[in-house]
């Protein structure tokens, strides 16, 4: 995982897909490279070059700044849900090369809820992301990964983005509301956590009745 400052003045550790992500994005003014021990600025880094590729500006970092994932051939796929196809009888490494956002989602799940793998679920729904960057659901989910990694400005980075793409996303703006509430931001807070209740997501109404006080509980509801 690898340190980075956002512009927004949060700290917290990513994976190199999302770090490339949220460079491409200009979410971050600095990363952590650790091979030079050093802060990486990055408008002015000097290792960074910028190229042109379908109209778009192209940051390219160093290979050291990746992280080193072994990525194994996986035996023949079997029938069934993409959940238990990596459940069932799984070994323990990453879809083949070529694998698209289902199974690259489907490989996060099991890391997150299964192997309690917050780092490589992480990445697995980063790689989702990358192969559709569509995909509100892969957000959510590593949204709810970061948070679990005491990243909660990722995590809100990444309900925002979900919730860009689906506005009417419940889920999406209850995890976002009580991202904020960990973060003591009481107004952003409350003004989701009604969102999500108005968009009828039970768990949101709930927890907006719990609060005798508003967004003084430590509790989720």
């Amino acid at each position: 995982m690898i340190q980075v400052f956002y512009h927004t003045g949060g700290r917290g550790s990513v994976d190199d897909i999302t770090l490339d992500e949220l460079i491409q994005k200009q979410k971050i003014s600095r990363f952590y490279r650790p091979v030079e021990e050093r802060w990486v600025n990055v408008g002015v880094d000097p290792v960074r070059s910028g190229g042109r590729a379908q109209g778009a500006e192209v940051l390219k970092r160093r290979d050291s700044d990746r992280e080193e994932v072994s990525e194994q051939k996986t035996g023949e796929d079997k029938p069934g849900g993409l959940f238990d196809r990596f459940l069932k009888g799984r070994k323990r490494d990453t879809p083949p090369k070529g694998s698209g956002t289902k199974d690259w989602f489907a490989r996060g799940l099991v890391m997150f809820r299964v192997d309690n793998d917050c780092p490589g679920a992480a990445r697995a729904f980063a790689r989702a992301i990358r192969a559709n960057p569509g995909n509100e659901r892969a957000y959510v989910n590593r949204g709810l990964v970061y948070e679990h990694l005491e990243n909660l400005q990722q995590a809100i980075e990444d309900y925002s983005m979900s919730i860009s793409l689906d506005p009417n996303d419940g889920k999406a703006h209850y995890f976002r509301g009580l991202a904020f509430r960990r973060l003591g931001m009481d107004e952003n807070a409350l003004r989701d956590l009604k969102r999500a209740a108005e968009l009828r997501y039970t768990a949101a109404e709930q927890v907006l009745e719990s609060m005798s006080h508003p967004l003084h509980s430590s509790s989720r509801g």
